[in-house]
Parts: C-alpha cells; structure tokens; sequence
C-alpha cells in the first residue's frame, strides 16, 4: 500500500506540471496576483510635502487680505458718490495707503491662482479619493469662495472698469432662465448704485469671511507638516515678500468715477474669467451663447464635487486616475489658450489693456467733466470732487498726447499745461474755502482756453451755460419746408457711397455717435425742420447715417456695460433701420421731416433716461432748434 503523503505529493507535482504546461502554451510564464491599488498617502505624509507648501501659501495671502481689507474698510465709503473717492484718498495719503490696497490687490490675484494650483495638485496626487475627499471638497469649497471674494470686491471700487463690468456680469446674470432676473435684483437692488454698493460690500465683508474662516477651521489641520518647518515657513514669507514688491511696482488700479451714460469698451473680467469672456465673444447670441455661459460652471463644479463618489464606484480605481490627469492638462491649456485670444486680439486692436487714449475722446470726456464744475458764477455742486478727480488722471493722461501736426516747439508748453491742469484739480480735490475753489476753478479754465486758442480747430465754449432763466426767449423760427418735392433725390442716392472713415473712427461709439448727429441735424435742416444751413447734400447725410446705423448694430459688445441686452440693442437697430428707410420713401419734403422724428425717437429711447437710463449729451429734439 502506498503512502499517502507521498501520492498526494505526486498529484499536486502533476497538476503544476499540466499548469505550467498550458501557460507555455499561451506564452506566458508565470502567474500573477492582483496588486490592490496604494492607497492615497494620509494627512501630513513626508510623501506629500507640496500640499503643505500650497497650504502656506494660501494662508499667508488670506492673512494678507485680512489685514489690508481691515485696514482699506476703515477709510472707504461704500456710496456712488464716495467710493471711487475714499480709494483716490487713501491711495494720495502716502506711500502705506498705495501700499495697502496693493498689498490687498495684489495678495488676491495671487490667493485665485494659488486655490486653482492646490486644486490640481490634488486631482494630480489622486488625492480627492477616500479616505481624504474631505481634504479635497474643501479646497473646492475654498476656490468658490476666493471667486465670490473676487466677483464682490471688483464692484466696490466704483470706477468705470468696475460698473461696466459688474454690468456686463449682472446681464449674464440676468440671462438665467427663470430665476435670473430675480437674481439680478436681489444682488443690485434694481441698479448698480448705492444700494448695490451696500450689499456687495456687506456680502464681501461680513458674509464671505465668516464663511472661510469656518472652512480655515478644517484646513489649518491639512497645511501641518510632519518633517522640518522652515520650508513651511520659507514659502509663507515669499508670498508677502512677493505681494509686497508687486504693489511697489504695480499700484492697484483706480480709473475715473463709475458712470452707466459714458460707453467704456475697455472694461475685461478678472484674468480667470477670461476664458468664458472669450467663449461669449466666439459664439453667436441664442442657445449656444446661453450654454456656454451657464453649463461649464455649473457641470466643472459637480464633477468636482463628485470625484470622491465616481472612484468609490469604480472597479479600477487606479485606472481613472490617468483620464483624470489628461483631463486637468487639457483643461489647463484650453483655459491658457482662450486667455491668449482674448489678449492677441486686444493687442492687435488696441482695446482692452492695449486702450491708448484718443485725444478727441479724451478731450470729450475733460468737457464733460468741465460741465459738471458748473458755472463759475455758482458754488462748486457738492459732488465737485468727483469731476475734480477725473479732470486729474484726464489731464496727466494728456501729457505727451498732442493734437494733429502740434510744432515741436509747442509740444513742452502742452506737456506744461496738462502738469499745471492736473496741479490745479488736485488742489481743488483738497481745498475747501469756497472763494480758493472759485479761483482754482476759473485757473483751470483759463489753462484750457489758452490751450485752445492755440491749437483747437474749433471754437469751444469752456463756460457752461448758466442755469435757464425764469423768462424764456421766443424759440427761433424755421424755415419754410419743401412741400412738394421728395427730400432725397433717388437718382444721386444710386451714385453716391458713404463717406470713408478712419480706424479710429470706427472702433469709437462716441466719434461715431458725432458723426451721426451732424448727418441727422443736416437732414433736419434740408426738411426745414431745423434752423440754419446743411453743410452737405441730404442725399449724402442719408447714407452716411445708414451706415452709422450699419455700424452701430455691430458695436453692441463693446458697448456691453451700458446696454447688456443684447436683444433689445438688436431691436432698437432694426427700428431704427426701418425709421431711415421710411424717411427714403418719402414722396414729399414735409413727410420726410415727419418720418425723421420716428429716428429721433429712436436715438433719445437709447440717450435719454428711458428704458436703458443712459443719460447722454444731446437728444433729438436740441438738433431741431440748432
């Protein structure tokens, strides 16, 4: 009888044989046991001692904000009339006020792309996988804070930039099917004025911050190293060492004083919003522009949010790790490369960053400010500073930009004047006896007039009109109308073209907007609607305004911060098309200066405080007496 042990031992040397045997028939030669996934390193492993570096980071450019927003909330004034101000004082008080603000401009941008570095740094560490999708929803929920910080703080300095681009914002907003005008309204309180100021500013500094100081509970735990501290330590002393150098380079901007009736194409979202500014630029108006906007934000943030759940539900774990991270690279160069555009095509047209001012523009917007001084026979209104400011930064602007074919012996007299200009509105912006502001007032009128007599084209009243008396002058009379004869002749309409404009001409809704106010003011005249001689054929101010109107409905983005919708612009051209086209088909003169008010209608639903609420400065119904 044979042993047992001994037979089981032959059986299991058989098998293994047969075994092996048929893994050499399959080419292969050996086998192999499953390797469970490495699961992510814990909280504070020496593996990963970037997280902690990030974390420094972060903390010191919170800490940074922190003390610099304390400090700027003790001199700001969250009002339309104050804002823009308190900032302009605070940053003219001396080198820690300038530094202040910097410190807290800068600090932010830096604290955006630091949450957006640690959020990849997780995805890449797979560290968004159990047991540390806390660790990683936390950084989610601290990105989404630092934009809400962003988006509020950017209204409160109420400069141009900052209402023209809340105002673009607020109509994406507002574009939200069923709750986005609700919306809208509960974060402005139906304008963008005081009240909106009061609530972003309440929003920006008593809500957000209790909120990440919740969060910094959780996370302070997360940036504790377990190796050595001086890295740590290294890492938060370069942020301030950074932020610090920056705001001494670079001053925090502060443009002229918010106003909704002076267009401002200039205005650009914050760097990380780029991307989505330049998908709304690409894409035409309708669904596509409507998913664009609203599909990307909302489906990145719950695919974020449920990371942890898709790898706890996959068989491979280890496997959706690698999709993971070509996704987040893709998503890094899709992001850098729809910034690029955005920068080369305002490179290319100098708008945006690239802007240089227009001296034509730029001598617009002194005028207007002049206006707003009031007449030197009155007090100074009390929201003097606000244009004082403006004519300020306007005037420094002016130094070293000269009128057309300006002798090279004028040029130190021109720079001259700007410097004594911009002396005399930042003495009035600080002087409060009311006799000196008179006379600085009238010094710096004087300056402008000296400076055009000598080179202005044009005769340029410097006085605003003093208030209307009680007692009204007879208004002038017309001239008699044509009665029988058709205004526009249509066999010397079929010969003409419109008048060629320059570049600068037309990248400008205000040269633009001139030239479409002396061609509808010659076609009042030719109707006998208004008073004084045509300068040109009324054939040849037809068309010229046709094609204004032409290239009005094709400005409507740049004009984005004054007018958001973007369906009530397309209206507002169709109407007005129409309105030209029914004055052509006039058969008689008198029509024609009927059909003509149809187009004055149309401009004032746009310049007068209407639906828009844009004030402007003309309306139709000054050309008709002019």
């Amino acid at each position: 009888m044979s042993d047992p042990a001994q037979t089981t031992s032959q059986i299991q040397h058989e098998l293994l044989a047969e075994v092996q045997a048929e893994l050499h028939r399959r080419t292969t030669s050996m086998v192999t046991r499953k390797v469970p996934p490495t699961p992510p390193p814990a909280a504070g492993d020496d593996r990963d001692f970037v997280t902690p570096l990030i974390l420094a980071g972060l903390l010191s450019c919170l800490a940074l904000l922190a003390g610099t927003g304390i400090g700027i909330s003790l001199g700001y004034a969250p009002s339309m009339d104050d804002a823009s101000a308190s900032l302009d004082w605070m940053q003219r008080a001396g080198l820690a006020g300038t530094l202040v603000r910097g410190l807290h401009w800068h600090a932010a941008n830096l604290l955006v792309a630091l949450c957006g570095a640690y959020l990849f740094w997780l995805l890449w560490r797979g560290l968004y996988r159990r047991p540390m999708q806390w660790r990683w929803w936390r950084a989610c929920l601290l990105l989404g804070l630092v934009v809400a910080f962003s988006l509020t703080g950017q209204f409160l300095p109420y400069d141009q930039n900052a209402l023209h681009g809340t105002a673009i914002r607020m109509g994406y907003v507002a574009e939200a099917p069923l709750v986005g005008g609700l919306l809208r309204d509960m974060a402005t309180g139906g304008a963008l004025g005081t009240a909106a100021l009061a609530r972003f500013f309440s929003i920006h500094t008593l809500i957000l911050p209790v909120l990440a100081l919740m969060l910094l509970r959780w996370m302070w735990a997360d940036a504790k190293p377990q190796g050595a501290l001086w890295p740590v330590l290294a890492v938060a002393l370069s942020v301030v060492a950074v932020c610090m150098v920056a705001s001494l380079v670079v001053a925090a901007p502060l443009g002229l004083q918010g106003d909704v009736g002076e267009s401002y194409p200039q205005a650009r979202p914050e760097w990380f919003a780029l991307p989505l500014y330049t998908l709304m630029k690409l894409l035409p108006p309708g669904l596509l522009h409507l998913l664009a906007l609203f599909a990307p934000p909302l489906l990145g943030g719950l695919a974020l949010a449920g990371l942890p759940y898709a790898d706890r539900q996959s068989d491979q774990p280890t496997r959706l790790l690698r999709p993971l991270r070509i996704a987040a690279l893709v998503g890094v160069i899709s992001f850098a490369g729809l910034c690029i555009v955005t920068v080369m095509q305002d490179y290319q047209a100098q708008a945006g960053w690239f802007a240089q001012d227009d001296l034509e523009d730029l001598m617009g917007q002194m005028g207007r400010r002049n206006a707003a001084l009031g007449h030197s026979t009155q007090p100074l209104p009390a929201s003097a500073h606000l244009p004082a400011r403006d004519t300020r930064e306007l005037a420094r602007r002016l130094a070293g930009l000269y009128v057309k074919d300006i002798a090279e012996s004028d040029k130190p007299q021109w720079d001259q004047w700007a410097q004594e200009l911009a002396d005399k509105a930042d003495a009035l912006l600080t002087t409060t006896a009311e006799t000196e502001r008179r006379k600085l007032r009238t010094e710096m009128r004087k300056i402008c007039a000296d400076c055009h007599k000598l080179h202005a084209d044009d005769e340029i009243s410097l006085e605003p009109k003093l208030p209307q008396a009680q007692t009204k002058a007879d208004p002038p009379k017309l001239p008699d109308p044509p009665k029988l004869l058709p205004l526009l002749d249509a066999a010397k309409l079929a010969g003409l073209m419109p008048t060629k404009l320059e570049d600068r001409d037309l990248k400008s809704t205000r040269r633009l907007m001139s030239r479409a106010k002396s061609n509808l003011r010659d076609l009042l005249r030719s109707a006998g609607q208004a008073t004084g001689d045509a300068t040109g054929k009324p054939e040849q101010s037809w068309l010229d305004l046709t094609e204004d109107a032409r290239l009005f409905g094709a400005m409507q983005e740049q004009n984005k911060g004054t007018h958001p919708d973007t369906a009530k612009w397309q209206a507002a051209m169709k109407d007005l098309n129409a309105a030209l086209q029914a004055v052509k088909d006039a058969k008689q003169g008198t029509e024609a200066g009927e059909k003509l008010d149809a187009v004055g209608k149309t401009c004032d639903a746009c310049h007068k405080q209407g639906d828009w609420g844009e004030p402007f400065d003309w309306l139709y119904a000054d050309l008709k007496v002019r």
